[in-house]
């Protein structure tokens, strides 16, 4: 990694990792109607110190193909991966897929039930510790989530 941005062959690895986790696009094979919302795993990458990934939004009946990941590398940098198909996998800073317009397609204005995503009912579980195990995470979490959804007069009056 060269100054604090994600190499070329380290986005390859994440995106052959994402798309191995989702089986080559096909999905896990998943035999209930309540898929697990976030699966947690060690990302096998030597450069991330095996720094936790999390996937989450799974999506179909059968076979469950997780949409998102969110994780970060060993300097702090925080990226959600986005899954559109297994040749097409977005990666970027998780401010910007929060706060980005051009992301906002990926959200669903209302949401539908628990796998409805969107910004305001998603944030919140980055900032569980049972969830997010990184600490830079949660708090990055809860600062996007403050900036969209805190009224500058509450933000005021909060604790600092």
């Amino acid at each position: 990694m060269k100054g604090g941005v994600l190499s070329e062959s380290d986005r390859e690895e994440l995106k052959e990792i994402f798309n191995n986790f989702n089986n080559n696009g096909i999905g896990i094979i998943h035999e209930g109607w309540n898929p697990d919302f976030f699966v947690k795993s060690i990302l096998p990458v030597i450069s991330f110190g095996r720094k936790p990934i999390v996937y989450f939004y799974p999506s179909g009946l059968q076979r469950i193909i997780y949409k998102f990941a969110v994780f970060k590398e060993s300097i702090g940098n925080i990226y959600i991966m986005i899954y559109k198909s297994n040749i097409n996998i977005d990666i970027v800073s998780m401010t910007d897929f929060f706060l980005n317009p051009y992301y906002s397609s990926n959200f669903n204005t209302v949401g539908n039930g628990r796998f409805g995503l969107n910004k305001r009912n998603i944030l919140p579980y980055l900032q569980k510790p049972e969830i997010i195990e990184s600490r830079t995470i949660r708090t990055e979490a809860e600062k996007i989530y403050d900036v969209l959804y805190i009224p500058i007069t509450d933000k005021k009056n909060k604790k600092q």
